[in-house]
């Protein structure tokens, strides 16, 4: 039987409730407000904070003001893993750079939050790269010669507008960060999320929701001739707290996961020739939330995602398709799952290992779990366990080329505004 939208997630009634949610760091919540159609991309400027990044390091352990403030996480790690504190921070996004060192993108989410950076070197180091009003989770890649870009929503003002609010590219680089709004009609670029393909093209992805009364649902980026345009996929409405993900085929073919919230169903979008063709891809139940899409090396695809069993129960699945149609599995089961203003936006992460073999990785509240793909079904185990701080329900995972597991999660401190310790994992 399929839960009603309704129950999922809760309806506030004004534009002030709006500012107050999104500001105060609430996670999934929908709102009501006004909003049209969107008429074509433009594209604006917009500069670098006045006093310029703000950097501090430390072995092991650093934070965006003080290294010192990181403090000890609560969480514990499995025999042959190692646990990192980055630094204060919620809805990190991990990446490795073209020589395989990672980074983390990070914010913190409130009406006068941040944009964190953490690069890895002989130890983390820690910078802010943007002051403001934003809302993640963000999206972090890196160019071919290793610059790093990170994608997040700018409300653009300390209270909520409607006519604001872009998907925002921040780009790093020697002279310091380069901060360009990628401006479309609307309150856009919410579950902002971004990639780089083989051929080095720049893209991104977000949601002009249709809590706002707006139509476009998933639009899809992309830096063309060093200008953003902007396309709607049509998705038609989607709201604005289910993710979107984004990657590109080894063709430079880019394609999206989602979850359709109106027909309750897990969706793949794909572009090729110019034109986009929208796929169902699982429709058992209320599934396809949280998804993460990679492709192997021969271009199939492999999404992860969510079906909602219960008010705190859900089933991870696994769908991909080899050429002959979709197919889809279960995984293995979380029991502590929490939606709502806290609640997840990226509960499972995906990759493909050396042997074309998907690795996922997903969490609740209480623990973040991996499973692989063997001769006989799954093989999971616990990477790591929550201590007295709950997880933030949100896990960044890249396998390494040599195989190396990389995770970022956060341990949560406060949910009223949301704010927590970020983590770097690893059993490299």
């Amino acid at each position: 039987m399929r839960l009603s939208p309704a129950r999922f997630p809760i309806l506030l009634a004004s534009i002030s409730l709006i500012a107050a949610a999104c500001g105060a760091g609430s996670d999934d919540s929908s709102d009501a407000a006004s909003g049209s159609v969107t008429t074509g991309p433009s594209t604006t400027e917009a500069s670098a904070p006045p006093d310029g990044p703000t950097t501090s390091a430390a072995s092991g352990s650093a934070s965006q003001e003080d290294p010192e403030d990181a403090g000890d996480l609560a969480l514990t790690v499995a025999d042959g893993y190692t646990a990192t504190a980055i630094g204060q921070g919620i809805k990190p996004d991990l990446e490795l750079a073209p020589d395989g060192t990672p980074g983390i993108a990070f914010l913190a989410e409130d009406i006068m939050g941040t944009i964190g950076y953490a690069s890895a070197g002989s130890g983390w180091s820690t910078e802010t790269v943007a002051e403001g009003y934003f809302y993640g989770p963000i999206g972090l890649a890196y160019t071919p010669d290793g610059q790093p870009q990170i994608a997040y929503h700018d409300h653009q003002d300390t209270s909520f507008q409607q006519d604001k609010g872009d998907l925002t590219v921040a780009s790093g680089g020697d002279a310091g960060w380069a901060i360009e709004a990628l401006a479309s009609e609307g309150h856009d670029g919410w579950d902002s999320t971004i990639v780089i393909g083989p051929d080095g093209v720049l893209r991104a992805a977000g949601i002009d929701p249709q809590q706002f009364d707006r139509t476009p649902g998933v639009e899809y980026y992309e830096l063309q001739d060093g200008a953003w345009q902007v396309t709607e996929i049509g998705s038609g409405p989607i709201a604005y707290e289910f993710n979107v993900s984004l990657a590109v085929d080894p063709d430079g073919n880019p394609a999206l996961s989602y979850f359709d919230n109106n027909n309750q169903d897990l969706k793949y979008a794909y572009r090729q020739d110019g034109t986009w063709t929208i796929e169902t891809v699982d429709s058992d139940g209320d599934v396809g939330r949280y998804s993460s899409l990679a492709f192997d090396s021969s271009g199939n695809p492999h999404i992860s995602y969510l079906r909602i069993d219960g008010a705190a129960d859900a089933t991870v699945r696994y769908a991909n398709n080899a050429g002959s149609g979709w197919s889809a599995t279960d995984v293995d089961t979380l029991a502590d799952l929490e939606t709502g203003f806290t609640g997840a936006r990226r509960v499972t992460a995906i990759a493909v290992d050396a042997d074309q073999a998907p690795r996922i990785v997903y969490s609740d509240r209480s623990v973040v779990k991996v499973a692989t793909q063997g001769g006989g079904g799954w093989d999971t185990s616990t990477i790591l366990t929550a201590g007295e701080l709950p997880l933030g329900q949100l896990v960044s995972f890249r396998l390494g080329s040599d195989g190396t597991v990389h995770l970022a999660v956060f341990e949560v401190t406060s949910t009223n505004p949301l704010s927590g310790n970020i983590a770097y994992i690893t059993n490299g």
